[in-house]
């Protein structure tokens, strides 16, 4: 039997229409606006002009795993421990990715929904995130890039059901196929709750407006659509947006966080780049937030110096950075580093091979890339409306403050 559940301080009802939540990754609004202006996405348009169509707030750093996993659990970084796609682990001593079920420090609303009697599912695009999301309960769970690889009751084999194999993460079309993947398991199944996160790999290449975009938004728009017309409310939001970090020779605008500080202090620091992942093509580990882990005594010199470097937005300490931006402090270094909007961080030049990126450096990680879409299938009353929305309320929004329940 299905029954409401509370979950991180929010009740949720119980959900008596099919919910699908989308994650559109490194979407900014500027993809749907221009999209919508060039004919490529109707659907969008129509929720735009009848339902509700606002910007949202990400969480900081603007990366994949924090908001994912900000917006499956509802809550910040400060209380589900999720603050980078990578950290340092002071415990261990090493530098590790933070895909691990363990890193994660509260239920998930899918686990939550399933305890609750309800029917959950998660689609993505990329195979990283899944440890993260299916922790804690059993049912559909798979990446469009390993669809192949999956065998359920009632679907099958999604490659195989689909007729298509897997695209590489890097192609424009692995987007659709996710959507798709998605798509065909909501027909097979008689889901409650279905998590959607796509890629950004599109978006690190081309801009708002440009061809490629626009033509993968056209497909995402269509399926969106096929969800709706199947009787689905649909939540979409993005987990960061995404800008140009280049120099006006259409170069990498980089600074290297390990040279500048070995410049005026010795060796013992270490620089900490929470946007690294193994998908290298898409922003070579280059983003606009870091992490410095240095000696006391040499911390505020560190600050000063940065602070007084040219394409550096802010230097906070550990404390003042976790009280800014509701970060865990045991997962955070002793300075955080955030950069402006033309501007990313690295380690050295050896540690990043700027061979692997497909044209000129489009990537994220500062508050300039924090502003995304928050659209609703549905209306919302002004009375259930709050003024200042967060992508990580997307599940409130969709189960609590829809209309049509």
């Amino acid at each position: 039997m299905k029954e409401p559940f509370k979950l991180n301080g929010t009740l949720y009802q119980k959900i008596y229409q099919p919910v699908v939540a989308i994650c559109l990754d490194g979407t900014s609004p500027a993809y749907l606006e221009s999209a919508i202006r060039s004919g490529c996405m109707p659907v969008m348009k129509k929720l735009k002009e009848e339902k509700y169509f606002m910007t949202a707030t990400s969480v900081m750093p603007s990366f994949t795993n924090p908001n994912n996993i900000a917006i499956i659990t509802g809550t910040e970084p400060e209380k589900n421990g999720i603050c980078g796609n990578y950290f340092y682990d002071v415990e261990q001593d090493c530098e590790v990715m933070m895909d691990k079920p363990e890193f994660l420090r509260v239920p998930t609303i899918l686990e939550a929904a399933s305890r609750a009697g309800h029917l959950v599912a998660a689609i993505t695009a990329k195979n990283k995130l899944l440890k993260l999301l299916s922790k804690g309960w059993e049912g559909v769970a798979f990446s469009g890039e390993r669809a192949d690889q999956t065998q359920f009751a009632d679907i099958g084999n999604v490659a195989e059901e689909l007729n298509e194999a897997p695209p590489h993460y890097s192609e424009a079309c692995i987007n659709r196929y996710t959507m798709q993947a998605a798509y065909l398991v909501f027909c097979r199944t008689s889901l409650d709750l279905m998590y959607i996160s796509l890629t950004d790999c599109v978006q690190h290449r081309s801009a708002p407006g440009q061809d490629e975009a626009n033509i993968m938004l056209s497909e995402i728009d269509e399926i969106i659509g096929k969800f709706i017309d199947r009787g689905a409310r649909v939540g979409i939001t993005a987990d960061h947006g995404m800008n140009y970090k280049i120099k006006a020779d259409g170069t990498p605008n980089i600074i290297y966080l390990e040279d500048v500080i070995t410049r005026f202090v010795g060796s013992q620091i270490r620089v900490v780049l929470p946007i690294t992942d193994p998908y290298v093509t898409h922003h070579a580990a280059l983003g606009s937030f870091a992490t410095v882990y240095c000696l006391e005594k040499e911390s505020e010199l560190i600050k000063v110096m940065l602070s007084r470097t040219k394409g550096i937005d802010e230097v906070l300490t550990k404390n003042e950075a976790c009280r800014k931006y509701a970060l865990p402090a045991d997962r955070m270094g002793d300075l955080v580093v955030l950069a402006q909007r033309d501007t990313v961080f690295g380690k050295t030049p050896a540690n990043h091979d700027l061979s692997k990126l497909k044209g000129p450096l489009r990537s994220h990680g500062g508050l300039t890339e924090t502003t995304v879409p928050f659209v609703l299938s549905e209306t919302v009353d002004e009375d259930k409306q709050k003024k200042s929305v967060k992508n990580w309320e997307l599940f409130d929004y969709l189960i609590n403050r829809c209309n049509g329940l």
